[in-house]
């Protein structure tokens, strides 16, 4: 219900590719909005990857904002394959905005930095992994059996068969059609190749074909999102691994893929606040645009906070395993005070002890790795986020 509202329009006169009159029929169109009584604002954004105006208007006494875009068809294609897989498993949803609300309360997502839909990226592949829901972009059919799962785990095992892949990108023929040597995964006969903005956009869209998946498996949504947060926070290495919605693996080493600009890391950026040119330190693939990092703005502190997070939404869904799950989510979504989260290694021990098969982080690849040091033993995680909780309920009158 406070969804923003995005906008595409596509130039049906080829004189508006041009760049300069489109700029100019972008700036006209803007002037228009904002002379308009029913629109609250208009701004056109000149800088934005792609050119869009951005405005607000009043309906029903409340104010509605919404983006404009023009001539991205990329923005149509991510929406589209999301709504597929959406449509295979109602858990998919369910996952998704779940881990969408966590970001947003935790103060996580941003558009300066990682936004919503990159961390559905983050929960999309994860699904994939866990044969939630298959890979649409290397299959022809939802029809699928162990075979196409063996043959996925042998590709991600394969930089050859990564790279085979992604070598096949190209317009290469006189109709302008795109080809492709990919090969569906179940069958094993070519894919068809659909280009968009000069990318593959080729992902299994049959309405039919997406009803008659069944997943192997049955854990719950709840559980999926606590393995989720567990996996993320625990086992992902951010200096060797990439998410990749298209493999469906969030383990991809990142030297297997050769397209994706995302330079490798090395030791010594690690420890250092002043990070050379270029490193970037998550690497998050977008489905369409195999070179297109999600993840290039992130810092190594950015990144050392995230997997602190995941840590923490692990250690809050713990109690939901097995007891009631009433509260829950209060605690998952509790808004970050710097009362209490000044330094995140004061909830080091808490999730340690409630998680006690987590393997032992003081290893980890990030910068100020979270410790358990003595100095944060006597701090009770749990106390000072009940008493937090107590104060928003009693301020809003009802949980949260």
């Amino acid at each position: 219900s406070d969804s923003d509202i995005d906008l595409l329009m596509t130039a049906m006169d080829i004189n508006m590719l041009d760049g300069k009159t489109r700029e100019r029929f972008i700036s006209k169109l803007n002037s228009e909005l904002r002379n308009s009584e029913d629109i609250s604002f208009a701004v056109f954004i000149r800088k934005a990857k792609v050119p869009i105006i951005r405005f607000g208007f009043r309906c029903n006494n409340r104010l509605y904002h919404g983006d404009i875009s023009f001539d991205d068809r990329s923005a149509i294609f991510r929406t589209k394959i999301l709504e597929a897989y959406i449509k295979m498993d109602p858990r998919v949803r369910t996952v998704l905005m779940l881990l969408k609300q966590w970001g947003i309360r935790r103060e996580i997502t941003s558009k300066d930095v990682l936004n919503s839909y990159c961390v559905t990226m983050m929960g999309l592949t994860f699904l994939i992994s866990q044969r939630v829901i298959p890979p649409l972009q290397l299959l022809a059919t939802t029809v699928i059996d162990d075979r196409a799962w063996d043959r996925l785990a042998e590709i991600h095992k394969s930089p050859e068969e990564i790279s085979k892949l992604y070598a096949t990108q190209d317009i290469s023929n006189e109709s302008g059609k795109m080809s492709s040597a990919v090969q569906c995964l179940q069958a094993g006969h070519r894919l068809p190749g659909v280009d968009i903005n000069g990318s593959n956009g080729y992902y299994l869209g049959d309405s039919e074909m997406l009803q008659v998946w069944k997943s192997p498996n049955e854990k719950s949504a709840f559980e999926l999102t606590f393995e989720m947060f567990r996996y993320y926070g625990t086992e992902f290495d951010p200096k060797i691994h990439v998410i990749s919605p298209r493999l469906g693996s969030p383990c991809v080493p990142r030297s297997s893929l050769t397209k994706l600009e995302a330079p490798l890391p090395n030791s010594a950026s690690l420890q250092s606040t002043e990070l050379p040119k270029g490193t970037q330190l998550l690497a998050i693939e977008d489905p369409l645009v195999v070179s297109a990092n999600f993840g290039c703005k992130a810092s190594v502190q950015w990144v050392a906070g995230l997997l602190w997070e995941m840590r923490r939404a692990a250690w809050t869904m713990t109690k939901g395993l097995e007891n009631e799950r009433s509260g829950v989510l209060d605690r998952l979504f509790l808004p970050p005070t710097a009362e209490i989260y000044t330094d995140a290694g004061i909830w080091a021990s808490a999730y340690k002890q409630l998680i006690p098969d987590i393997p032992d982080t003081t290893g980890d690849s990030c910068s100020d790795v979270v410790s358990s040091s003595e100095n944060y033993s006597t701090i009770n995680l749990e106390e000072l986020e009940d008493q937090e909780l107590m104060r928003l309920s009693e301020t809003h009158d009802k949980p949260l």
